[in-house]
């Protein structure tokens, strides 16, 4: 049996350093033998890949390349928080597969650090190149043209078409970047016919894909040195991968993307977003004493990078819906005016529908206490935006949702003024647990732990549209939560429900709360424990009982009622608290 060449020096650590870095200068790369532990170093620009699956799931990839130089693939247990093309220097070994399994990332020395702002990075308008080039495997055959080929994938990707069965089609990759960057992003290309290559022993390793691709596209006369961006459409699979994308930064992004199977828009700007410097974006499920709660310190908050699922952002879950603000802010499609800060004092901010090109603020960031964020988005910003039937967003996949019905709510980080670092993960909260996708409607208050409210105000008419307005508060030192003890199903009857009211604060609430219940599809017929007054419509005020007035500190204390049920959704809400 012949024993592969880094198995057999794997069994001899004094050597290792040395072959591992005879086997980096045959790639080659800069090495070092490394130290008496027998690991090897490397350095380079550290190269960062986006998969995407099928099943929504995403998974990152990492390599360490030279210009003109042979790429090595890496394998790192823990994701890094190095920018795309950053100078790096790893310690590893050589696995039987050739891969550099690095025990240590470090910057190499002088690397610029990264500066942060809240002004949006200034971008100028840019139309980029784009060419597709359609792989095809010797042993398998060629796709029909309706399932990925030629004409489908160009009209998908720039609207053009030219055959009968293939109408342009309005809704496509480029009209898309227009409408969502207001005129600053667009796209241009060609999409070439079938090349056909040999037979790859694993269609996930891309970068054979890639060689592969160049070097027939290269053989059939194809001169890519004018594309800034090149996709490959591969006529075979990958598992459940649906496409993968070199990670780039908003100044400098990445070329390459692959798709198995798939042509589609939305994959498309999905794919395209991850070149232009875009992560995804996530949903943040908190919990507070065994119940969902909307926001909460990090330990109790929890979230899966793998499956993105903001419903509202093509980084989550490719749609048409436009890139949300704090994305279109690290690309400098919102320009200064448009991002408004939030001070100390709080207040009220109007915000024209982000879909809209304008100069008047459509994106309010909040600061958020450092208690409240996650450790890669340090300090971090509930940044709030509004969006109307507008454009893309008024396709129908979004007809039946709550999208446009108030405040979309994110939390994110702040914003690198030099366009070199990739964008932060964005995190979507449920503003009405546990439901994970959708807004704060007029009326409705959120308020996270340490006391800051954010509450929908109006949306008044102006210049045929609706803006939104925003209040910013410092609320009560109190929370509430709403949980249904009795009729939980069916759309008819009665139910009864339990609202327990918490000192969040470090002293004692003393003279009274008051807590605003929506009952929604529902009417109160008795309460106890509490006051139960009409606030009008289905809203209604519960104060202190005169022997509950008084909260300590971390304790809390319940008001319950019953109701009768007049629709299916008669879930009772908590719009907002106040206290003394």
């Amino acid at each position: 049996m012949r024993v592969p060449f880094l198995a057999a020096v794997s069994n001899h650590r004094s050597s290792y350093g040395a072959a591992a870095c005879l086997l980096a200068s045959l790639l080659p790369l800069a090495c070092s033998a490394g130290d008496e532990s027998g690991e090897a170093k490397l350095s380079g620009e550290l190269a960062i890949y986006e998969s995407s699956f099928k099943d929504g799931a995403s998974s990152l990839h990492y390599g360490l390349r030279r210009p003109g130089l042979p790429e090595v693939t890496v394998e790192l247990a823990e994701p890094v928080a190095y920018a795309p093309g950053a100078s790096v220097e790893l310690a590893g070994r050589f696995d039987e597969k050739g891969h550099f399994v690095a025990s240590s990332v470090v910057r190499a020395t002088g690397e610029p650090g990264l500066g942060t702002s809240t002004q949006a990075l200034a971008q100028p308008t840019q139309t980029r190149n784009v060419a597709i080039l359609l792989l095809r495997p010797s042993d398998q055959a060629t796709p029909a043209p309706w399932v990925v080929g030629k004409e489908l994938v160009a009209n998908n990707l720039f609207g053009t078409a030219s055959l009968p069965d293939f109408p342009a089609k309005p809704q496509n990759t480029d009209a898309y970047y227009r409408e969502a960057s207001y005129g600053a992003r667009a796209l241009s290309g060609n999409v070439f016919d079938w090349l056909t290559i040999d037979p790859l022993v694993d269609y996930c390793d891309t970068n054979a894909l890639r060689t592969a691709g160049l070097a027939k596209a290269a053989e059939s006369g194809i001169d890519l040195s004018a594309y800034q961006h090149v996709g490959f459409v591969v006529a075979a699979g990958c598992g459940n991968i649906a496409g993968r994308a070199e990670l780039g930064t908003p100044s400098n992004p990445g070329r390459y993307s692959w798709y198995y199977y798939e042509g589609g828009s939305e994959l498309f700007i999905h794919e395209l977003g991850h070149n232009f410097g875009l992560q995804h974006a996530l949903v943040y499920s908190c919990s507070s004493g065994g119940e969902a709660v909307t926001i909460a310190p990090v330990a109790q908050c929890t979230e899966n990078p793998d499956f993105p699922q903001d419903v509202w952002d093509p980084m989550g879950i490719r749609s048409f819906a436009h890139f949300g603000g704090y994305n279109k802010m690290l690309q400098g499609w919102l320009a200064g005016s448009n991002v408004v800060t939030a001070g100390p004092a709080g207040g009220d901010f109007t915000l024209e529908p982000l879909e809209l090109a304008s100069s008047a603020p459509q994106l309010l960031r909040v600061p958020a206490d450092s208690s409240l964020c996650p450790a890669d988005i340090n300090p971090c910003f509930y940044y709030v935006e509004y969006r109307q039937p507008i454009g893309f967003d008024g396709t129908p996949q979004f007809t039946n949702t709550s999208m446009h019905d108030g405040a979309l709510l994110r939390l994110g980080g702040d914003i690198d003024t030099t366009g070199n670092s990739l964008g932060a993960l964005t995190r979507l909260p449920s503003v009405h647990p546990p439901i994970q996708a959708d807004t704060l409607r007029v009326g409705e208050t959120f308020q996270d732990p340490t006391g800051l409210r954010i509450t929908t105000v109006a949306t008044p008419s102006a210049g045929g549209h609706q803006n939104l307005v925003i209040r910013v508060s410092r609320a009560s030192r109190i929370s509430a939560t709403v949980a249904l003890s009795s009729g939980q199903s069916g759309a008819t009857g009665s139910y009864c429900a339990d609202v327990k009211i918490t000192n969040i604060s470090t002293t004692a609430v003393n003279g009274g709360w008051l807590v605003r219940l929506n009952l929604n599809q529902s009417t109160l017929s008795s309460g106890w424990n509490g006051t139960f007054t009409s606030a009008g419509g289905s809203l209604y005020d519960v104060t202190a009982a005169a022997w509950n007035a008084t909260i300590l500190p971390g304790q809390f204390t319940t008001a319950s009622f019953c109701a009768n049920k007049t629709g299916a959704s008669f879930t009772p809400q908590v719009a907002f608290t106040t206290s003394n």
